[in-house]
């Protein structure tokens, strides 16, 4: 399966398909999409490894010179979102790993006492305090996951 995704790309590089209105560079980049599409379906690689492959091969079928195309390759990258994100998710994995989302839901839990209505409004009237100190919705949330779960 991985030789067959990775096929795409150099066929398309060698001998590529005439697709109407669409330049020889967007056609080896639609199938570096179709190979990494079907690499992270099939999970025939592991999913970060396609990933840094589809960047990879990105790079080497991009148009232009090298330093172009490995530009614009990595130009995802730029964005400090991306790395934002991936903070806040290792915050919210921080807090379950250290036992301090697990504490947070037994509190909710035992104030609820046993009412589904009263574990909502005290999640709910949390939310505003937990803004202030942690302000990414997405950290919250996973800290917040023991608490569904129980």
């Amino acid at each position: 399966m991985t030789a067959i995704a990775f096929a795409f790309p150099v066929m398309a590089s060698i001998a590529p398909p005439t697709i109407d209105d669409l330049s020889p560079w967007g056609v080896r980049v639609l199938s570096v999409v179709i190979a990494g599409l079907i690499l992270w379906m099939s999970e025939a690689m592991p999913i970060a490894a396609t990933s840094l492959g589809v960047v990879a091969m990105l790079a080497l079928v991009g148009p232009g010179t090298s330093d172009e195309a490995l530009k614009t390759a990595l130009a995802g990258f730029e964005s400090p979102a991306p790395y934002f994100l991936l903070c806040a998710l290792a915050l919210g994995a921080a807090t379950v790993k250290t036992g301090l989302a697990r504490r947070l839901a037994q509190m909710l839990v035992r104030g609820a006492r046993g009412s589904g209505r009263r574990l909502y409004a005290q999640m709910m009237a949390m939310m505003p305090p937990m803004a202030v100190l942690v302000p990414s919705a997405l950290t919250r949330t996973a800290m917040l996951i023991p608490t569904y779960e129980s």
